[in-house]
């Protein structure tokens, strides 16, 4: 590859270990999980570019979402140690299943002292991508992957829709979707023509990994394997696309079928797309960066009288009567009764509206959208059809707020729907909808 000279801008990568303690509670299921061993060190990576100062600095961290504590933390430190404004900042979370709790939560127990460690690693690693800034060019490209993300929910005959009705069951019709196999992505070279690092997204749960060792999951496996192919000192930034309905879930092939370790498979593939499509990756034709940040107070959907009274009945029922909570029938007696709580503190705050905030980030020709929860893959379509952009990235959980799911309006009623359920769509129906024309909004004027 020639001409790495031909872009005035500047880029920077740093990443830093974020391993959590043995003994932390693993978020991510309805369960306790005590964390026992390692699989896989878990990291916080950090891209910063600009030109004669810095535009925008892109901070990703191995953890199953962020929050408003840890976004705000990471700002301060930020701007208190090289001034650099929060306006300009990307806080992303991989959403990794096998991470640590740092957040509160009424099934699994935070560690205030990791969450502390969390902010200051962050803010640590986006600081030192600054520093490390130097001049470069960028080159983007996108490769098509094939059977590694699936829609996660069906419609059966008895017309039910269900999230992972398990895989080879006769009941299934169809799915309600279509994944975004596309896999895009930047690399950053020094102006020595040196491999510096690369920022990715895609859109697949990041969910692959079950027991209870840490494990960085396939983003984490397609670094190791950039690192082999370009260097130590190689950063892969990982963003994880708009996943909330999609996952790694084939119900048409037997789970001994499979490729496993999943993580790996999916890990690997990614690397040799990446690799295989680098040679036609296209030069950046401008250096513009610009980072546009949005905040929103929307309202909270409410829980009728009769749900909390149901969910104060559930609780005094005990639940070896009832079976396993199974999340593919939330409708079921057991998941209310396993939910309960904390539907019933959110009862206590619905009436307060949520702050959202959005961002979109140019770097050159491309536009990375972001937005906080898991948002359903039907918006990145959307978004990928009206962009003024040529190339799109995008990241959920992100920038604080909620955790839970953003769901299209049309399955915000579905009663027997997992990611419909209160509290985890919490944000009023058709917020979704708002939020990326909001988003379109932003892009166009940062592409004027």
């Amino acid at each position: 590859m020639e001409n790495y000279t031909n872009c005035n801008i500047k880029c920077g990568f740093y990443e830093l270990d974020i391993t959590p303690f043995l003994g932390e509670h693993i978020p991510g299921y309805s369960s306790i999980r005590i964390a026992d061993g390692v699989k896989s060190k878990l990291s916080v990576k950090a891209l910063a570019v600009g030109h004669s100062e810095v535009e925008a600095v892109i901070i990703a961290i191995d953890g199953i979402r962020t929050t408003t504590e840890i976004c705000d933390g990471i700002y301060r430190r930020v701007l208190e140690l090289v001034g650099v404004a929060q306006e300009k900042i990307l806080v992303a979370a991989t959403h990794n299943h096998t991470a640590a709790t740092y957040f509160d939560n009424k099934i699994q127990k935070e560690d205030p002292f990791y969450t502390q460690f969390l902010i200051r690693r962050g803010a640590d690693c986006a600081v030192m991508a600054i520093k490390a800034m130097e001049e470069g060019t960028i080159r983007y490209g996108c490769g098509k992957t094939e059977n590694m993300a699936f829609i996660r929910n069906y419609r059966l005959k008895d017309g039910a829709i269900r999230t992972n009705p398990g895989v080879l069951n006769p009941e299934i019709v169809a799915p309600i979707g279509q994944p975004d196999e596309d896999f895009p992505f930047m690399l950053f070279y020094n102006k020595d023509g040196k491999p510096l690092g690369a920022l990715s997204s895609f859109s697949l749960h990041h969910d692959t990994v079950t027991g209870t060792e840490y494990c960085a999951d396939f983003s984490g496996a397609l670094a190791d394997e950039l690192k082999q192919a370009y260097g130590r000192d190689f950063v892969s930034v990982f963003l994880a696309g708009f996943c909330g309905n999609v996952n790694h879930i084939n119900v048409n092939l037997p789970v001994e079928e499979w490729k496993h370790p999943v993580y790996l498979h999916i890990g690997k593939t990614l690397f040799r797309t990446m690799h295989e499509n680098a040679a036609q990756a296209c030069a950046m034709e401008t250096t513009e960066v610009r980072s546009m940040k949005r905040t929103f107070e929307i309202e909270q959907r409410k829980v009728s009288p009769e749900k909390i009274e149901e969910a104060k009945a559930l609780l005094k029922l005990d639940p070896a009567t009832l079976g396993k909570p199974l999340g593919k029938y939330p409708e079921l007696p057991a998941f209310k009764r396993a939910k309960a709580p904390v539907l019933i503190d959110y009862a206590k705050t619905q009436d307060k509206p949520c702050t959202v905030v959005i961002q979109a980030i140019r770097i050159g020709d491309c536009i990375i959208y972001a937005l906080c929860g898991e948002i359903y893959v039907e918006f990145q379509h959307y978004l990928k059809e009206n962009s003024p952009a040529t190339f799109n990235m995008f990241s959920s959980l992100s920038n604080g707020s909620f955790g839970g799911y953003l769901p299209t309006q049309d399955m915000y009623e579905v009663e027997t729907l997992y990611e419909a359920q209160l509290p985890s769509a919490k944000l009023k129906k058709g917020s979704g909808e708002f939020l990326v024309e909001q988003l379109v909004e932003m892009a166009k004027a940062l592409m004027k």
